[in-house]
């Protein structure tokens, strides 16, 4: 019985160190904005903030700025997808943006370019963009595309602004994610967790 009640205090502890070390959820501030940066400082890939909760039936206008050095992706889904060759994450299976109608509400920024939204290809995406203004990680990867709603951002670009309202079938843990250089932005640390709450 004691032995137990060791591993219990033990288990207990670790769990609460982890709790304790992971970062703080942030919300939206009043108006629905929540600023999400991409940083490869250092060799350091993350998003920041690395925590965002959002509410069902929340308007929410999020920006999204790359001040990195490279350039980088914005996708969220779930179920990492990977590809088949050489096992490199590539993009997720269930895409947080299918059936959210985002089309007319997106200001991209110079430098950015979206994909995976039907009636947006034409759109012009500032200098620099297509497959050259990407850099050498390039748009595919060995011809498997990304699915499902993407921001691909030049080094430094201009600032993007998706605004919507957060469905109710979109309560759950969703990941924020860069697939760019054969998976290695993510495998890397360039990646988020973004929790929807029931309201």
């Amino acid at each position: 019985m004691k032995r137990k009640l060791q591993i219990i205090l033990v288990i207990t502890v670790a769990a609460l160190l982890l709790f304790a070390c992971a970062p703080a959820p942030v919300t939206p501030d009043p108006s629905g904005e929540i600023v999400i940066v991409q940083i490869d400082q250092e060799g350091a890939m993350r998003f920041s903030p690395e925590n965002i909760v959002l509410t069902a039936g929340q308007p929410v206008r999020l920006i999204v700025q790359n001040q990195g050095e490279k350039s980088h992706e914005f996708m969220i889904g779930s179920e990492v997808a990977y590809r088949s060759s050489d096992g490199a994450p590539i993009g997720f299976e269930d895409d947080f943006f299918e059936g959210i109608d985002v089309a007319g509400n997106i200001t991209l920024g110079q430098g950015v370019m979206l994909m995976g939204i039907e009636g947006m290809e034409g759109m012009d995406m500032g200098e620099g963009m297509g497959e050259e203004g990407m850099g050498e990680e390039g748009m595919e990867e060995e011809g498997e595309e990304h699915g499902g709603f993407m921001l691909m951002s030049n080094p430094s670009s201009g600032t993007t602004i998706l605004e919507f309202t957060v469905p109710e079938d979109k309560v759950g843990t969703w990941i924020i994610g860069c697939f760019l250089d054969n998976g290695s932005h993510f495998e890397d640390g360039m990646r988020a967790t973004l929790t929807v709450v029931a309201p």
